[in-house]
């Protein structure tokens, strides 16, 4: 039987049906896709906060960037404000460079410091693409479009009945509520894809070895406590709520606002990104 030729209650139940067996096979493949898995094998023992940040997503290692900058005293929060201090380390790195400026420009809103810092950290990628914790470009590409792929159909097949409910004076709401759902399964399967599933092991994997840090870091007292590399790879695992000093919650605030205190996954936050 055409599917277009059958009764509301009838195609909304096939269309219910196949639009959930859609989202789970885009899903598998979404997973699947983001390549290479496996276990996270052999950890660097020096762990470098830009390399963590990156697998958390590129608002994360932005975050990790002014983290340190503050940390350093090169950046400050002047009442609700951030701005430069023009204490600058001539040999800090390219990312932190990079995010100075942007913050000595007044460029401080989430979207600006990821523009200025996105050559950075594109600079960052190849290494952790060799590395088998990013996926490459046209990878990412595969893994963010091929999934919604079924999901469509679905939606195609149930935008042509509504074309046929219409012509017919028939009711097709509830089917145009269930169009918008899959509309919806679409924009998630759709999302950027940026680490692999090793990245999102290895991610996994620091954020329940370094618990101490996290503790360490949500009860410090004042900024001698923790030395930068500390407050970077911190910042780069649970975000900037994690450091538990007021300045670091108010630069929170401006950067982050999205972002709970004591967050868990820089990537969230309002600078775009994902670590997915």
């Amino acid at each position: 039987m055409n599917p277009l030729d059958m009764s509301g209650p009838q195609f909304l139940e096939l269309f219910v049906t196949l639009a959930v067996l859609a989202f789970l096979m885009g899903h598998a493949l979404r997973l699947y896709l983001r390549q290479p898995g496996g276990g996270p094998g052999a950890l660097p023992r020096h762990l470098d906060p830009y390399e963590v940040a990156m697998l958390a997503g590129p608002s994360a290692v932005v975050h990790a960037a002014l983290a340190r900058l503050l940390h350093a005293g090169s950046i400050q929060m002047n009442g609700t404000k951030l701005e430069a201090t023009g204490h600058r380390q001539s040999d800090a790195p390219s990312i932190e460079r990079a995010v100075y400026r942007a913050v000595a420009d007044g460029a401080v809103t989430p979207s600006e410091l990821l523009e200025r810092a996105e050559p950075a950290i594109q600079k960052l990628k190849p290494a952790l693409i060799q590395r088998g914790w990013l996926v490459d470009d046209t990878s990412a590409t595969r893994a963010r479009w091929v999934p919604t792929l079924p999901c469509i159909m679905v939606l195609l097949l149930g935008l042509a009945k509504i074309a046929v409910g219409l012509e017919r004076e028939r009711p097709v709401g509830f089917l145009v509520l269930f169009c918008c759902v899959t509309g919806l399964g679409i924009y998630f399967l759709g999302k950027q894809v940026w680490s692999s599933r090793r990245g999102a092991s290895v991610l996994a994997t620091l954020r329940r070895q370094e618990q101490p840090l996290r503790v360490a870091a949500g009860s410090a007292s004042s900024p001698e406590v923790l030395n930068s590399h500390d407050v970077g790879i911190a910042v780069a695992l649970f975000g900037l709520g994690s450091v538990a000093l007021t300045d670091f919650e108010l630069m929170r605030r401006q950067v982050a606002p999205s972002s709970s205190f004591g967050g868990g996954d820089s990537s969230s936050s309002s600078c775009g990104g994902g670590g997915d």
